[in-house]
């Protein structure tokens, strides 16, 4: 399978065969960041909705609400599974109530904590899912749990026609950063993100910003 430690090992070769004027066509979803767009995630809530309902003794609610959660915090699957009731702080922001999640320093990839912004979607799905949690992890889901319900979802999703074979949990957090990239400074999206330094985040999603500008650009030249 392509991914991009691949294509980088295979970039001299590529550009070689390039430069000797060979045309070189590469179609390969896995070679960008994935993202799901918007009628591929509608179609996978219906599916997990149906899911629900055929399968009641699989924890599919919750599982439901674990997706919404990692594409509305951009957080990785690790930090989601560490996530206690415990986490969450309410206070006020511009005269509105604003809730926040933290992830604790030993949770996150670069061991720093971060404290991020919550969803009204997700407040609303908090007091249910405290109320399952108790003392223990708002998604107390097992990693073999997590692989055979997510086999599951691509199984479906296949049947409707969407290709999920290279979809993944963490296909949430690049969809989600994808579309703040498209609107929101780059520092910001850093924060958001967790990244240990803005580099990091211009190094992978700095390319959508440059494509936005093909319009404007365009613009200008008329």
């Amino acid at each position: 399978m392509w991914n991009r430690e691949n294509w980088q090992g295979y970039a001299p070769t590529i550009h070689a065969m390039q430069r000797r004027g060979w045309s070189l066509t590469l179609t390969c979803r896995s070679c960008r960041l994935e993202i799901a767009a918007d009628a591929e995630a509608s179609a996978l809530f219906e599916e997990i909705a149906r899911l629900t309902l055929e399968e009641p003794d699989r924890d599919w609610s919750r599982f439901d609400a674990m997706v919404r959660f990692l594409l509305a915090t951009a957080c990785r699957r690790g930090e989601a599974l560490r996530v206690h009731a415990g986490h969450f702080e309410t206070r006020t922001v511009g005269g509105k109530p604003a809730t926040f999640v933290q992830f604790e320093r030993y949770t996150t990839k670069s061991k720093k904590p971060r404290v991020v912004p919550i969803t009204p979607e997700i407040v609303g799905l908090l007091p249910v899912l405290k109320l399952k949690a108790g003392n223990g992890a708002l998604f107390p889901f097992r990693p073999s749990q997590l692989f055979r319900m997510w086999r599951t979802v691509r199984r479906r999703m296949t049947e409707r026609g969407y290709d999920f074979s290279l979809v993944r949990f963490h296909t949430m957090r690049h969809t989600t950063l994808t579309r703040a990239m498209r609107k929101y400074p780059l520092a910001m999206v850093s924060r958001l993100a967790g990244h240990a330094s803005i580099q990091i985040t211009a190094d992978r999603y700095g390319h959508i910003a440059a494509d936005d500008l093909v319009d404007m650009v365009g613009d200008i030249a008329a």
